[in-house]
């Protein structure tokens, strides 16, 4: 099962993700960003578009996920799926970086960058307990 604690990260990490969104937007994210404008070509759509199906399913699907799953006994597995989020996002704060200046949603991938830390040790700490034999 998971930890009272790690859902409590999951859900105040739920107001980043659309925090971070906005950040995006406000920014310019979809119109510049590599993956978007692949993931446009790729699918005969501008990358705007491709930001906003893709955001709006995985900003929907997040929380639909979190209700159905939490009490069940692979929601672990769910979890751990979600963890690998935070290593995506690093990718902003990589590109800032190259770039010497700000890119849309370094902001908020700094702050994802120190709840992932706590959400893995949380999450490796649930692990343990559920799968690991002493």
């Amino acid at each position: 099962m998971v930890s009272k604690s790690l859902k409590k990260i999951f859900l105040f990490t739920l107001l980043l993700i659309y925090l971070h969104g906005i950040e995006e937007v406000m920014g310019g994210f979809p119109q510049i960003d590599s993956f978007m404008q692949l993931g446009g070509s790729y699918f005969k759509i501008t990358p705007e578009q491709f930001y906003w199906v893709s955001h709006i399913l995985w900003w929907v699907l997040i929380p639909i996920m979190y209700i159905f799953f939490q009490k069940k006994k692979f929601a672990i597995f769910l979890f751990s799926f979600f963890g690998l989020f935070f290593f995506v996002e690093l990718h902003h704060i990589v590109r800032a970086i190259l770039l010497r200046g700000y890119y849309p949603g370094v902001l908020t991938a700094i702050a994802y960058s120190v709840i992932g830390v706590v959400y893995w040790r949380e999450l490796i700490n649930d692990w343990k307990k559920n799968y690991v034999r002493d």
